[in-house]
């Protein structure tokens, strides 16, 4: 068996770009190395063990098995078929997905330095409405509900990041690490989003909100919503006029758009909110409508007041038969 880390996965190997540019190419060469020669005496059906089972920014890879054999990369895993370092150096990092999440260049000092024990964290306590209300001041609120419950009502401010296996990479990419959360939970384990939170370096909690939405709404605080729309409907409000708003990354992009929209990748959004319209409709849409509905909590709460998510995203799009043009 071959524990292999990110030097070899399934299909790819972890990206060498991450330490910082300058030393890109060095990393670059020294993954070429190993990949020439770690594994060289190692027979084909040594089992393959990597970090990474599935797709990841941090690493290249098909993304779907969890495990495979030297035999079978050495067959099929196009980093291990080039023979020439210079071929190597030069295509590699163009494999590389496009975005680097923030806090990947704040976790090297976190896991060297070691987080505090799970044991040692006391739990989030439940807040009344009113007290939630108050700690809005000091606190950022993440509304971890599937986004169609925060398309229908969400405490004004609090940023969308419905609960599922990537939270914690866009948690760790859109919010700010200093600030304290609290958290609208809806029928997620409290007890999850703690232990996903903590795994990319947040420990303050201030709490979460008892009674979800309901009690929010019993207790007549203020609530805001976003609207949500079908491939049709959407499609209807583009042609009379509206933005539509491509959250994805580059290769999805590339791979299918609707014609004329703006793309801004949800990592850079918060760095490039003045490439988006004011004075018009936003039909924001990704894959499936959880990224996008990320996008419209940050635009809400830079301002932005005319706000739509397609509901399903670039899928639905095309299961309506609608064109996705390619670039």
């Amino acid at each position: 068996m071959l524990f292999s880390g990110g030097a070899l996965i399934v299909g790819g190997a972890a990206r060498t770009d991450l330490i910082s540019p300058e030393m890109t190419e060095t990393l670059t060469r020294a993954a070429y190395g190993t990949l020439r020669e770690a594994f060289s005496q190692l027979p084909d059906e040594t089992l393959l063990y990597p970090t990474h089972g599935r797709g990841s920014f941090c690493s290249t890879g098909a993304g779907g098995r969890r495990a495979s054999t030297l035999g079978a990369e050495r067959a099929e895993n196009p980093l291990m078929s080039i023979r020439d370092e210079e071929e190597f150096v030069s295509w590699f990092p163009s494999t590389f997905p496009s975005g680097i999440p923030d806090y990947f260049f704040r976790m090297r000092s976190f896991n060297q330095a070691g987080p505090r024990l799970r044991s040692r964290f006391a739990a989030p306590p439940p807040l009344s409405p009113d007290q939630f209300d108050a700690a809005r001041e000091a606190a950022l609120v993440i509304d971890v509900r599937p986004y169609e419950d925060y398309a229908i009502a969400h405490v004004p401010g609090a940023i969308s990041n419905p609960f599922r296996d990537v939270y914690a990479t866009f948690l760790g990419w859109v919010v700010p690490p200093d600030k304290p959360l609290l958290f609208v939970l809806g029928d997620v384990l409290l007890d999850r989003v703690v232990d996903e939170s903590l795994l990319v370096g947040y420990e303050r909690f201030a709490g979460w909100l008892d009674g979800d939405m309901d009690s929010w709404m019993a207790r007549g605080l203020p609530v805001s919503q976003v609207r949500l729309a079908t491939a049709n409907e959407a499609r209807v409000s583009i042609l009379n006029g509206a933005v539509a708003l491509d959250v994805r990354e580059d290769g999805e992009f590339a791979s299918g758009h609707i014609e004329g929209a703006v793309h801004v990748p949800l990592g850079r959004l918060e760095a490039r909110l003045e490439e988006i319209p004011r004075d018009k409709l936003i039909i924001a849409y990704c894959g499936h409508g959880e990224r996008s509905s990320t996008a419209l909590s940050i635009l809400e709460r830079a301002g932005a007041g005319d706000l739509v998510n397609l509901s399903g995203g670039m899928g639905a799009w095309r299961d309506s038969g609608y064109e996705a043009v390619e670039c």
